[in-house]
């Protein structure tokens, strides 16, 4: 099958490219197939309430309706492209709005900069509402769908990637780069090679992985930040590779150059506060995390958060008691009790309001941490001293 993909911002004119690139390759004889590219996170294909829809609520992976005239087969997750193209055999397949799968593009734009945001290589034509401006831009040819189908599918025919799906030599060749320190799962940092294309993503093997799974796409509907799921079979997941850099690093980075903790501060604050108000819609009142280790805490490269491991049954201690722990780790990390860590103590404690649930959750995680540690501290003095 020979593949492409057409990219752009919304309402600039893919789905009607596409649509008649479809039907211009239909009237030279060709087979097509089609993939919409759905960026909405609330996005969901079935209906609540429907008998597939209660099929996949019981646990089924994959359920499929079958009509009279139409069938429809539903994952309970979001699945790879490599994946999704072993299902056609068509002679072309055109993507729509998929911008991380390694063919040849057309782009759709109404303005310049929307061209210069999504053009990449492989890019061979611009099309969309721009085409009523212009008819070439930076050497590409800008061609109007609606007017000129024919000229545009010439180029597809010219440009267009032959994929080869099968199960022997397939899309997906992963080699793995290192493991991570893990007490409950093998968890593994892997290259991907996607046609030619190499993407770093994570697999994660244990016993809780489809209960983590069902964890990251709730929370996801709702605008938290945590790792996109590629895929997920049996006990493994395939995960978006979100960097490194813990918060705990972060942190002991910061304190080492003697800088502020700010702005790693806020945006842990920020990820918690999102956490906590779908924790409640999903999980009921009181809803906190499981595990709030700083290293469970991604820093982003753009400065945001993300929460990783999510295996752990959701507990019910109350937001108060996840923040006296957490600050009790902020504290309690080599080495131990600095000036610069009970400020930054101070600092993240006084974003929350402090109370006494909060300074009672601080003085019970540091006893907990001394007991554990064996180290030598007064966890209701420096509580105390803390929330001043």
């Amino acid at each position: 099958m020979r593949v492409i993909t057409v990219v752009g911002y919304t309402k600039t004119g893919k789905t009607t490219t596409i649509e008649k690139l479809i039907t211009e390759l239909k009237h030279r004889g060709y087979s097509v197939g089609s993939v919409k590219d759905i960026h909405f996170a609330g996005f969901k294909a079935d209906v609540e309430g429907t008998n597939t829809d209660r099929h996949r609520k019981a646990g089924a992976d994959m359920v499929t309706g079958r009509g009279h005239f139409e069938s429809v087969v539903y994952y309970s997750e979001r699945v790879m492209i490599p994946d999704i193209l072993k299902q056609y055999h068509h002679d072309y397949v055109i993507l729509e709005g998929v911008n991380d799968f390694d063919v040849p593009s057309v782009v759709t734009a109404d303005c310049i900069e929307g061209i210069e945001g999504r053009m990449r290589k492989g890019t061979f034509a611009i099309a969309g509402k721009i085409s009523a401006e212009l008819t070439e831009y930076k050497g590409l040819p800008v061609i109007n769908a609606l007017t000129d189908v024919r000229r545009l599918c010439d180029m597809v025919e010219q440009k267009a990637r032959e994929v080869n799906v099968n199960e022997k030599n397939g899309l997906l060749r992963g080699e793995e780069i290192k493991e991570f320190i893990s007490k409950k799962n093998a968890v593994y940092l892997i290259e991907i090679d996607l046609l030619g294309e190499k993407r770093r993503m994570v697999l994660k093997k244990g016993a809780d992985a489809r209960k983590e799974g069902a964890k990251l796409r709730e929370l996801a509907g709702l605008g938290v930040k945590v790792p996109e799921i590629y895929g997920s079979y049996g006990d493994v997941l395939l995960l978006e590779y979100m960097g490194e850099k813990t918060v705990y690093d972060a942190l002991a980075q910061t304190e080492e150059l003697n800088e502020t903790p700010d702005l790693i501060l806020k945006a842990l604050i920020s990820w918690l506060s999102d956490y906590y108000k779908a924790a409640e819609k999903l999980y009921g009142k009181d809803a906190s995390r499981a595990d709030v280790n700083l290293r469970n805490f991604i820093l982003m490269f753009d400065g945001s958060v993300a929460g990783v491991d999510f295996e752990e049954d959701v507990p019910h201690n109350g937001i108060a008691h996840d923040i006296g722990i957490i600050a009790a780790y902020m504290l309690t990390y080599d080495p131990i009790l600095t000036v610069w860590k009970k400020n930054a103590a101070h600092l993240f404690l006084k974003e929350w309001g402090g109370g006494n649930e909060i300074k009672q959750s601080l003085k019970e995680g540091l006893e907990n941490i001394k007991t554990r540690r064996g180290i030598d501290i007064d966890p209701g003095k420096i509580s105390d001293e803390i929330m001043k």
